[in-house]
């Protein structure tokens, strides 16, 4: 076994994060904003924000709470619109290794551990620089996972205090943390009917339901209003109805191989490795409880540490669904389901470890061939340009720069209609920062548009959509390989338009 040194580690710890938050602040620098990243509105609130008074699913509470505070503070940038998620980032970073620390008695699967935690997969990291909630979500997950291991080793009162309190953070992050809160008050109640105790120990059981109790009642007084309006707004039509397999683990696994080659290839094996993976850890952590006798010999804190990371990936499936098949409550999918990358990460090195001791060689195969696919996978597929789920708004500011140019010498302010799908990101922040007042309001295409006529300047729509261009226009630029297309007016040059 390789001796600990966190001394030693920090000096690879801290260049290693440096690295990660440069490459962050590049990527929120270069990548345009984003559709679902432009629901900040000045006349909102924080009131507004908290009680989602404007229904949307969008709104990730404390993530909202943060902007508004930062762009009051900072100004209006597509930097300080991300910033809280890249601190999450620096928090991230920092609670991994905390966790590690408390998980791992050997160096080496310390770093690794860490290092696979923090390269994940490319889509993990596309959201420590957007504008959205699942950064702060991720960070205080793994803080509440950290506060929790550290309760389970220790038993101080104040460290479960510490635990619920960030799982209340991590559900006000984005309400499909929710689940990870479930798991978090599930492990606190059956560790104490599974893990034996010292007669010390048991004198806490009262004091960890009232602690439990007193943040489940935070947390509904919270979350209880904005939750049902969402519900009843039809804001969470958007998830997935397929079953959890499909829908969770099949869209979690497209997003973080996006780009390979052979993705259909994967993805007929990868839900289902991931599936036989889990089982096959459940198997291993239930063996291992009743080879040591938990309940009535002195616990094994690792066998503790492997059973509660388990739990913390089982509860929440049970949880999705049993909330498809009671409530109605579709299971989460990509970027509401990315919790369990982090979750199933954490479970499987920790399982891997564990049974290095017994099984060394085969163990740290496993291990080592796991870890060189996700760092090559990452270092391959990381993308400064684009974020993967909204890919396509990665040609909007060439856009905006091109009819820009075409117009220069136009009186008046230019005329654009587009697809829908375009519009947020163009009007919201693209229009207002590089062009203030030079473009008028957007149209939105299809919209009692005239059929044929030079009412506007340009044309900006998918595919699809080409043959319903009126004939005047011309195709300007395609992107995509002909995906997206901006039509201008065929006759009279922009230059010369009066």
């Amino acid at each position: 076994m390789t001796a600990i040194n966190h001394k030693k580690n920090l000096l690879f710890v801290i260049p290693f994060g440096i690295t990660l938050v440069i490459l962050n602040v590049i990527r929120m620098l270069n990548v345009p904003i984003t559709h679902d990243e432009t629901g900040y509105v000045a006349s909102y609130t924080f009131l507004d924000l908290i009680t989602e008074k404007i229904v949307s699913a969008n709104n990730h509470i404390l993530h909202s709470v943060f902007r508004k505070f930062f762009v009051e503070l900072l100004g209006f940038h597509l930097f300080v619109l991300r910033l809280d998620s890249c601190l999450a980032l620096i928090g991230f970073i920092v609670m991994s290794y905390l966790v590690c620390k408390v998980l791992f008695r050997n160096n080496w699967w310390l770093l690794c551990s860490f290092i696979m935690l923090n390269m994940s997969t490319p889509f993990v990291f596309n959201f420590w620089g957007l504008s959205r909630g699942y950064a702060l979500g991720m960070f205080f997950m793994i803080m509440s996972i950290y506060f929790l291991l550290s309760y389970i080793n220790s038993f101080k009162p104040r460290l479960l205090l510490f635990s619920l309190l960030a799982g209340i953070l991590t559900v006000e992050s984005n309400f499909g943390l929710l689940n990870f809160f479930i798991a978090l008050a599930g492990v606190i109640v059956l560790q104490q009917m599974l893990f034996r105790r010292t007669p010390e120990q048991k004198k806490l059981i009262k004091t960890e339901w009232a602690y439990l109790l007193s943040g489940v009642a935070v947390l509904a007084l919270l979350i209880t209003q904005p939750l049902i309006r969402l519900h009843g707004g039809g804001e969470l039509a958007y998830l997935g109805r397929n079953g959890f397999i499909e829908d969770t683990i099949g869209s979690l696994g497209r997003c973080s191989i996006y780009g390979s080659s052979n993705e259909a290839a994967i993805m007929k094996v990868l839900p289902w490795l991931v599936v036989g993976l889990f089982w096959l850890m459940v198997a291993y952590w239930l063996f291992a409880y009743v080879k040591k006798g938990l309940y009535t010999n002195i616990a094994d804190v690792n066998v503790k540490f492997g059973f509660v990371l388990t739990l913390l990936v089982a509860i929440p499936v049970l949880s999705l669904m049993a909330q498809f098949h009671i409530l109605g409550i579709n299971y989460l999918i990509d970027r509401t389901a990315i919790f369990f990358i982090i979750l199933f990460f954490l479970q499987l090195t920790f399982f891997l470890y564990h049974l290095s001791a017994r099984l060394r060689v085969v163990a740290t195969s496993v291990f080592l061939l796991f870890f060189s696919v996700i760092v090559f996978h990452f270092v391959q597929k990381f993308d400064y340009e684009r974020a993967i789920l909204w890919w396509n708004d990665a040609p909007d500011i060439t856009i905006l720069h091109k009819m820009a140019h075409d117009s220069q010498n136009k009186k008046g302010k230019v005329k654009v209609c587009m697809n829908w799908l375009f519009i947020p990101p163009f009007e919201t922040y693209d229009m207002p920062h590089y062009y203030n007042g030079r473009f008028d309001k957007i149209a939105k295409f299809g919209e009692g548009n005239p059929a044929d006529s030079l009412v506007y300047d340009f044309y900006y729509v998918q595919w699809d959509e080409v043959a319903k261009v009126p004939k005047s226009y011309v195709v300007d630029t395609q992107v995509f390989g002909g995906a997206f297309v901006l039509f201008k007016k065929q006759a009279d040059s922009l230059s010369a338009a009066k």
